[in-house]
Order: C-alpha cells, then sequence, then structure tokens
C-alpha cells in the first residue's frame, strides 16, 4: 500500500461516524500460499501456508463489501481469500457510512476500487476482551484531542498495566470530560501511565504458526483427511473453548475417539 494511500485513509477516517472502531489487533492464518509480488504492497518474497499474521486491518473490497485484501500497517497488503480470520468478524459498513466514504474518496481523488466497504471487528470472547476494552478507550481519548500514540499508549496502561495511578487519573479525566462541553488535552501527565518497554513483548506469531503446524500434522497421522484436520485446528486457534476445541485437545493428547469424532461429525464444520 503506498504511503499516499495510507495517508488519505488516515484522513478519511478522522470522519467516520463516532461509534466506529476499526479492528487493528486481527490475526489471520494463512490458507493457501500467498505467491511473491502480487501486486503494490504485497510481500515480496510472498508467505507460507499455515504462517499466522498479526495486527491485521480492513483495506479493499468490492462493490458488495466483500474484503478483496487486508493490510498491516507499515506492512503488507494480503489477499482475502488466502486468509482466515481467527480473531475477528467481517462487518460489512452501513449504506450511510459507504456514501459517506465514497465522498471523501471522490474529494481525495482515491480509486473507487480502494473504498473500504466493511470493517474488521475483533469477536467479544473472552480472549479479545483487554484489546477491545483498549480500543474503546484509544478512541474516546483520541476523541478528546489525545495524539494518536498517546491515546493508544495511555489506553495500554490503563487495561494492560492497571497501576493505581494510572486507574485513578483516568477516572478522574474522563468524569471531567464528560461534565464539559470542551476540553483541550494532548498527552497524559508524566509518570502517570507510563508503559515499561518490557511490556509490550513480542506479537508471538512465530509460536502460533508453529502450535498450528504441529496440531495439523498430528492429526493427519492419524488419519483425518487434510480438510478435516484443517477444519478442526482453525477451530480449535478460533476458540479453543468449543467442544471441537476439547475435541481437538483430546486427540493431540492420543485420545482415538475424539479423533474418531473429529472425522465423522459435523462438531468441527467451519464457516469463514
Amino acid at each position: 500500500m503506498s504511503l499516499k494511500k495510507l495517508l488519505c485513509l488516515a484522513v478519511v477516517f478522522m470522519f467516520l461516524p463516532l461509534t466506529q472502531v476499526f479492528a487493528d489487533e486481527c490475526q489471520g492464518l494463512v490458507i493457501k500460499d500467498i505467491p511473491p509480488n502480487q501486486g503494490e504492497g504485497t510481500p515480496p518474497n510472498g508467505v507460507k501456508q499455515w504462517t499466522v499474521i498479526d495486527q491485521l486491518h480492513g483495506d479493499t473490497s468490492n462493490k458488495e463489501g466483500v474484503p478483496l485484501t487486508y493490510a498491516v500497517h507499515g506492512g503488507y497488503v494480503y489477499p482475502a481469500d488466502h486468509i482466515k480470520l481467527l480473531n475477528c468478524t467481517i462487518q460489512k459498513l452501513s449504506a450511510q457510512e459507504i456514501n459517506e466514504i465514497e465522498q471523501q474518496y471522490a474529494q481525495l481523488g482515491i480509486k473507487d476500487r480502494d473504498i473500504l466497504r466493511y470493517r474488521l471487528k475483533l469477536d467479544n470472547t473472552a480472549q479479545n476482551a483487554d484489546n477491545i476494552l483498549i480500543q474503546a478507550l484509544e478512541d474516546r481519548l483520541s476523541r478528546l484531542g489525545f495524539c494518536s500514540a498517546c491515546a493508544s499508549s495511555a489506553a495500554y496502561a490503563y487495561v494492560k498495566i492497571a497501576s493505581p495511578k494510572c486507574v485513578q487519573w483516568m477516572g478522574n479525566f474522563l468524569k471531567t470530560a464528560s461534565s464539559q462541553k470542551e476540553i483541550t488535552v494532548s498527552d497524559v501527565p508524566d509518570g502517570v501511565c507510563n508503559v515499561p518497554n518490557s511490556a509490550w513483548g513480542s506479537d508471538g506469531n512465530g509460536d502460533l504458526s508453529s502450535k498450528i503446524q504441529k496440531m495439523r500434522q498430528k492429526l493427519l497421522q492419524d488419519g483425518l483427511s487434510e480438510i478435516v484436520a484443517d477444519r478442526a485446528v482453525f477451530n480449535d486457534i478460533k476458540d479453543p473453548s468449543t467442544a471441537c476445541g476439547l475435541l481437538v485437545k483430546r486427540a493431540i493428547n492420543g485420545d482415538q475417539a475424539a479423533v474418531s469424532l473429529i472425522g465423522t461429525t459435523s462438531l468441527c464444520s467451519v464457516s469463514r
């Protein structure tokens, strides 16, 4: 994705409805090899099947709002039909939202094919709860005047670090902001909601990709077909608390009854 397009997208998103929050913590599983150099912004060396891609967000779609590509800020663009989302759901924009975006894109001179007509929404699960709270707080702080980086850092500190000082300051600040018509702020006071570098950690994609490969290989060794094994692994990664997830865990530990149930029932069927 070109820098020009990224800048234009940033401008457009500033004017979207207040209730709209675009997920940027989505994980996607590559279900088919992505060949190298498939177009502007695509990975020059391609991406292998069963790789997990982190930090995905919506990119382009067709007229009906079906995703054509996903992208990563500061990273690459990926064909949507090569990826299954692990923790997000595709949500088409309303006709009103699309109309507003189309008008703004036209003013910016952006081509129709680049118009975003969907959003990626984090699934409201226990695994995503922190990120959903961070997004909601980041959006609130941004609209109160915080710079993007300041809002992100403060929201992360409040949810993930939750120091008493940060929690108290955030509560007082939001209470004051809610009682005033106008409030101007640019940053959190020094030392209040700090995030140590060690807290950010790594994305862990390598570990997850490796886990997927090992799970899949074990199920194949137990005699399941590729399509059944793939569906079972995807279900387990997406939500391990489901009946399928429980079966997969049993199967990985050598439970042949679980292997049989995965292969002969619809418990591990999956939709996009």
